[in-house]
């Protein structure tokens, strides 16, 4: 009975632990319960926007952020004009120059609707998630989410590479690791034979806390065109984690 009432109590701790949390920073992604918002005056296409995976800002100044656009819709009879909008967190999630004052002309005609572009970008490693209003209209709102990974590689972007029996480019495979503890990679994998180590490591490969760890890597390609395949590490941690890489090319003669 004693356990009973242990595992109830702990049951009911983690309950009012989670309700207690800011909703950044639950573990695992929302399932958002989305609505038919054709009922409403304003209309949001879509009305839910997963950015998926974007990586922290660079703490060299540099920027990583990822771009969002979406449409709002006038779905009355007569103008509405756009006042204002909300989020709750406009440091993370950004609408760029919302154009306060614009009047959205009745439904179906031309000027009904327009198209707004947004940006998201973040330091810290989360699962992020924000709803977005106009006019400070209870419903409908538009959900957005997003993906802080706390170990990540870089994607690499070879350029013009050109097609020869002789030709090998190499280029820096970064794996970053922004936790304050270290992480381990039990291997890397090169789904296309053209990308590979040029001095293949030895596994487990540590990567240090709050840094980042460079391998050289070669790319010999075998057609002409656009060249692009994946690099995925796999990692003994339950981190949020960004798996891949991409590289890619221009191959000519």
């Amino acid at each position: 009975m004693v356990t009973i009432m242990k595992k109830l109590l702990l049951l009911f701790l983690s309950i009012m632990f989670f309700a207690c949390e800011d909703p950044n920073t639950l573990p695992g992604k929302h399932d958002p319960d989305l609505i038919d918002s054709s009922i409403y005056e304003i209309i949001f296409e879509p009305n839910f926007i997963d950015v998926g995976v974007v990586h922290p800002i660079p703490q060299d100044g540099g920027s990583d952020k990822f771009g969002f656009e979406f449409k709002v819709s006038n779905n009355t009879d007569t103008i509405i004009q756009l006042d204002n909008i909300e989020l709750n967190k406009p440091e993370y999630f950004n609408i760029l120059d919302f154009p306060y004052g614009h009047i959205l002309t009745p439904k179906g005609s031309d000027n009904s609707s327009l198209v707004l572009y947004g940006t998201f970008s973040a330091s810290a490693s989360s699962y992020y998630y924000d709803t977005l209003k106009i006019n400070s209209i209870s419903e409908p709102i538009m959900k957005l989410q997003a993906t802080v990974p706390i170990i990540y590689p870089k994607d690499i972007d070879f350029d013009t590479l050109y097609l020869s029996s002789s030709n090998i480019a190499t280029d820096k495979l970064i794996i970053k690791n922004d936790a304050p503890l270290p992480i381990n990679i039990d291997t890397v994998i090169f789904v296309s034979p053209e990308v590979y180590f040029s001095d293949p490591p030895q596994y487990p490969i540590e990567v240090p806390a709050n840094n980042s760890l460079i391998y050289l890597i070669s790319c010999k390609p075998t057609n002409l065109g656009e060249f692009s395949s994946n690099i995925i590490i796999k990692y003994n941690s339950s981190v949020i984690a960004d798996t891949e890489a991409l590289v890619k090319a221009e191959v000519i003669e």
